[in-house]
């Protein structure tokens, strides 16, 4: 077996068009890949349009949800479909794209290459300047997959799918193009990984590129694509073996019928002390053995949930893991799983950006519930809980033509999403529904919830408008007055004067509600509102932070090693940008915000700010005083 494995010969990865390839000599980027996901149709994998992947601005219409049926309607069986990855291959030995035939050009570095270039949101081809590789090699592997804050998300997207210059340095034992493409398929990033492999010339591929574009089709539900790159692969001259690709190929050949050699590869697993039972169970009952049933999978991986669709076995309550956010977009893309299972893991991987906020809005618009249920949403929610209780809600908000009526259940969705953490993706999720209600008085009662909402989700022209209702109507509206006071700190937070003019008697005012919360709460909540206002030069004096003076004198809350606040301090003062974006994102990225220290918080906004990087530093400022219960 191991001779067969050695005369195997490499296959072949596809690439963008040549002419992105040679732009600006180190630049790679052929038309952008879309990163897009829809709730009904595949995500495909290959290279889309210039300019799809570039950052939402504020100012600037974001995607927006997909409605829900109306009350009463027939709802259709919960459909997150699968990305459409491209199935295109060369054959092994070849290439992609036709090579060039004048020499006049130098080699690209195939490290170099990406799908975001400065046009479309990348950060450009000076990214790594002046940064050490081993720094980079070392931070980049392990950057932080399962975060929550929309804001740190874009960044972690954009730094890892950039065209640019590699730092310079000796390379190390892994690619840095590998531990890219890595780490986009950790984050849940099918497209972006599949199109960074997809980037590299054939002749470049590593066995660890291979395995993230294969990964990525086994968690996309195309196994019959993910056998036909590993067969590629594995058929390369001198391609590399293992673990990972035996226990692939025994899968290839279940799929395949062909038992005989599966057996002899089930043999050469077993030969090298492979003790994955699922696995075994999993091939066995491939195999044909009815009888062989998986009874846990809390450690889920793309070939184990591949057999798992295969055999059409329903995935388990336990299937996990639950911070892993390709695994969870996995789950909620198999039909075999349960309804309550695919629905959890939808809305775990929608708050780690592996879903976006439209596929969550179609599962909650998915899920069933009884006539009776979607007319007693409110008090039937508290009997529910959960991901269940927020489906219901929106389903309940979607159905509403009624403006008020709509309102309210936003209202009590979004009091759900604040108290358990999740506000952020709920926001985002019914943004069209919330974009349908007018900022009108008499919804003036609703103005804090949605312009807490429509700052969250990056729609600041829309939030200004609901605050300036409030604005409006506080003389003589105590909802609304209530509202202004709430709603003019993350006004400020997200745009200073531009969105509304300093106010110190409001500040007062809502300083002292803020102190009638949990004394821990209030302490936390009124520290990251001064830190962040101090830090964007707001007059905050001494008696602004006389509250926090009752309190005790230390404040617990995340921290990273002191050793990276110096390095990021650094690497932003010297305008290395590549680097001081990788420090903000392991710093912050590994806890929520909400339980971040404000001072650390404030630290890694200055450093994004003295790159240049203000919009999202902003974008940073929103989403920790949204975290913060603010």
């Amino acid at each position: 077996m191991t001779s067969c494995r050695a005369e195997r010969r490499r296959g072949a990865v596809a690439r963008p068009a040549l002419a992105g390839l040679l732009a600006a000599h180190v630049l790679a980027a052929g038309s952008a890949s879309s990163l897009a996901q829809t709730v009904n149709k595949p995500i495909p994998l290959t290279p889309p349009a210039q300019g799809a992947n570039a950052p939402p601005s504020p100012y600037a219409p974001a995607p927006v949800a997909t409605p829900a049926p109306r009350v009463g309607a027939p709802v259709r069986p919960a459909g997150i479909e699968r990305v459409p990855l491209s199935t295109e291959t060369a054959k092994p030995g070849e290439a992609s794209v036709t090579p060039v035939q004048s020499g006049t050009l130098r080699p690209i570095d195939s490290e170099s290459l990406g799908v975001l270039t400065e046009a479309n949101g990348g950060f450009g081809a000076h990214i790594w300047v002046n940064t050490r590789r081993d720094i980079v090699e070392a931070l980049l592997a392990r950057l932080p997959v399962a975060v929550t804050a929309p804001s740190l998300q874009d960044l972690a997207r954009r730094l890892l799918l950039s065209v640019g210059a590699p730092p310079e340095g000796e390379r190390g034992q892994r690619s840095l193009m590998a531990i890219r493409a890595e780490r986009s398929l950790a984050r849940g990033d099918l497209a972006g990984a599949d199109a960074l492999v997809r980037a590299v010339p054939a002749r470049d591929v590593d066995a660890a590129m291979a395995q993230v574009r294969i990964d990525a089709l086994l968690l996309n539900d195309d196994g019959s694509a993910a056998c036909q790159e590993a067969r590629n692969r594995l058929a390369a001259p001198g391609a590399a073996g293992g673990l990972y690709w035996d226990k692939l190929n025994v899968f290839c050949d279940l799929l395949a019928k062909d038992t005989g050699k599966a057996q002899l590869g089930l043999a050469l697993v077993r030969e090298q002390g492979g003790k994955d039972q699922v696995f075994f169970t999993l091939a066995d009952a491939l195999g044909g053995n009815a009888k062989a049933r998986v009874k846990a999978m809390p450690a889920a991986t793309p070939l184990t949930l591949a057999m798992m669709r295969a055999t059409g076995q329903p995935l388990l309550a336990d299937t996990g893991p639950r911070d892993s956010p390709a695994v969870l977009r996995g789950i909620a893309l198999t039909r075999s799983a349960p309804a309550p299972l695919r629905l959890e893991a939808a809305h775990r991987a929608a708050q780690f950006g592996a879903l976006g906020p439209e596929e969550l809005a179609g599962m909650f618009a998915a899920a069933e519930f009884a006539p009776a249920q979607i007319a007693g949403a409110f008090s039937e929610a508290q009997k529910l809980g959960g991901v269940r209780a927020r489906a219901l809600l929106y389903r309940a908000a979607a159905g509403q033509a009624v403006p008020q009526a709509r309102a309210e259940a936003l209202k009590a969705l979004y009091a759900l999403g604040r108290q358990e953490g999740d506000f952020p993706v709920l926001a985002r999720a019914t943004l069209k529904l919330l974009l349908e209600l007018p900022a009108a008085k008499e919804l003036a009662w609703f103005a804090a919830d949605a312009g807490r909402a429509l700052y969250s989700a990056g729609r600041y022209p829309e939030a200004k408008g609901w605050l300036d209702l409030a604005l409006a109507e506080a003389g003589h509206n105590r909802d609304a007055a209530a509202a202004a006071t709430q709603l003019w700190p993350i006004a400020r937070v997200a745009d200073g004067d531009n969105a509304a003019a300093w106010d110190a008697e409001r500040m007062k005012e809502w300083r002292r509600g803020a102190e009638a919360g949990k004394p821990e709460i209030a302490q936390r909540r009124i520290a990251m509102l001064l830190t962040l206002l101090d830090l964007y030069g707001d007059p905050i004096i001494g008696v602004d932070w006389q509250p926090l003076l009752k309190a005790p004198a230390t404040m617990t809350g995340s921290q990273p090693a002191p050793m990276l606040w110096f390095v990021m301090r650094e690497a932003s003062g010297e305008k290395r940008l590549g680097e001081t974006v990788l420090h903000v994102l392991s710093a912050l990225g590994a806890v929520d915000l909400g339980q971040q220290n404000p001072y650390g918080v404030a630290s890694a906004i200055a450093a994004l700010r003295a790159i240049g990087l203000d919009r999202e530093a902003r974008a940073l400022a929103v989403d920790a005083a949204i975290a913060a219960g603010i």
